[in-house]
């Protein structure tokens, strides 16, 4: 556990070199190589004790297959962390905060990615592995929740609205034509991504592919579905 004195992360150094074994859908093992991302979402005491609101971090590393012949994957890894104030306090004052269950949004990815890996959807990254267990006595909640998902490395620029307003017309026209493409693959197979946002679009342009990613919050889609444009405003695409 890294010291909680002038945290900068909650996944510390430590995590670097990890080999993490995995028994679904298949016995596999992945060793994180690489940090890329992480970020919190925080409670007090008071929005724990009373609304059940609870602590966590999210990080995303690079992994690369415990072989010989290593191949690289993101691993996204979703951990219970304490409410503000409780970072000092001692493992045993920690431990009565644990919600030892997967994320319900750990849950939610499992099922979607399954999904659309199951019906080769081009379009979205393939589900590896997945992985639930408790933290142990050194966690930062003794008991809480630790979840992993191991996920297809996809090529290309995930988006966001600085790289996008630097694109040409053209390629802009070219990136929401892809992205319209992908988007109707997915309701193809009856899902439709919630989490709206260019930063949850990869863009290869070399393949012309616009891949769909983060499927945190998503809905079954109706046959009635119809196309709307707006969608590329929706997700910080519209022509500027």
């Amino acid at each position: 556990m890294a010291d909680c004195t002038g945290l900068d992360s909650w996944f510390d150094d430590g995590w670097i070199g990890r080999i993490v074994k995995f028994e679904h859908p298949l016995y596999c093992s992945w060793k994180i190589v690489k940090k890329l991302e992480d970020h919190e979402t925080r409670y007090t005491r008071d929005e724990f004790e009373h609304s059940g609101f609870y602590s966590e971090s999210c990080c995303i590393f690079i992994c690369c297959q415990d072989t010989e012949n290593p191949t690289q994957a993101i691993m996204k890894i979703r951990m219970q962390i304490p409410y503000i104030g409780a970072e000092s306090s001692s493992p045993d004052m920690r431990a009565p905060q644990a919600r030892p269950c997967q994320r319900g949004q750990t849950s939610r990815e499992i099922k979607a990615l399954e999904k659309l890996t199951e019906a080769q959807c081009p379009c979205t990254p393939k589900l590896i592995a997945w992985k639930h267990e408790n933290q142990g006595h050194d966690g930062w909640v003794p008991g809480g929740f630790l979840d992993y998902i191991v996920i297809e490395k996809l090529e290309g620029q995930t988006l966001s609205w600085e790289l996008i307003d630097s694109l040409s017309n053209e390629q802009q026209e070219s990136l929401r034509a892809a992205f319209k493409e992908s988007y109707l693959s997915c309701f193809s197979h009856n899902f439709v991504n919630l989490d709206r946002g260019a930063r949850n679009l990869i863009w290869n342009e070399e393949k012309n592919i616009c891949y769909i990613i983060d499927w945190e919050t998503w809905y079954r889609a109706k046959p009635s579905y119809e196309w709307d444009d707006d969608e590329y405003r929706l997700w910080g695409l519209e022509p500027s």
